[in-house]
């Protein structure tokens, strides 16, 4: 199954005293996502890159175009998915591609000969870093397109297949998270909620902020 998002993504880096004023508006306008019932969801990422770290280098150069690829599931539920986020400033297209636990081949990318994918750009792209964090999300009441996630307690490790070791990252304080408005198009409130948290917006990455430490780049 097939999944196309098109939207437009902002990131902010905010510590809990900035979450607690913004979370009277958040709880009055938004509702809990499916994942967050229980308040709080683990996100496991694999991360791809070429063997010169293609992806990484678009951030780090600052190229308006970004590419990265990205094997993700949810808690401890392996049925996960296989996404393709390419990112045009603050735009952003992503395909998603559920895919059982089996389909996944954390070696290769064969399994996109299996869902009918020409991903030939991605050909010599590599598992790379496994990638972890824990969400908190909420969608918009009258319009659930609209979405806002708060991630802490970053996590990374040496992609080494299925073992997994992680390790707290260190790009971001103990006590920052980073928060991103998600959006289709751009409604009063969003417009507000921008315009509050516009000190505190950073072009941050996960994959970009682990993959340094990893590196020691």
């Amino acid at each position: 199954m097939k999944d196309i998002f098109q939207r437009d993504e902002v990131k902010f880096v905010i510590d809990d005293y900035i979450i607690s004023q913004l979370m009277p508006i958040i709880k009055s306008k938004f509702n809990l996502d499916t994942y967050s019932s229980l308040g709080e969801y683990e996100i496991t990422s694999l991360y791809f890159d070429t063997k010169d770290l293609r992806s990484f280098r678009e951030k780090q150069d600052g190229d308006n175009l970004k590419s990265k690829i990205r094997y993700r599931y949810y808690n401890d539920d392996r049925n996960g998915f296989l996404e393709i986020k390419k990112r045009m400033d603050k735009y952003v297209h992503k395909n998603r591609y559920r895919l059982s636990d089996q389909d996944f081949s954390e070696h290769s990318l064969r399994l996109i000969k299996k869902i009918g994918l020409d991903l030939s750009e991605f050909y010599h792209f590599h598992p790379q870093i496994w990638i972890k964090y824990t969400r908190q999300a909420w969608t918009e009441k009258r319009n659930p397109s609209i979405r806002i996630t708060i991630d802490k307690n970053i996590r990374h490790c040496k992609f080494r297949g299925r073992t997994q070791h992680f390790k707290s990252s260190r790009f971001l304080k103990a006590n920052e998270r980073i928060l991103e408005i998600k959006f289709d198009h751009k409604t009063r409130l969003i417009t507000e909620l921008i315009n509050q948290l516009d000190k505190y917006h950073q072009s941050v990455s996960k994959y970009y902020g682990c993959m340094s430490e990893l590196k020691n780049i």
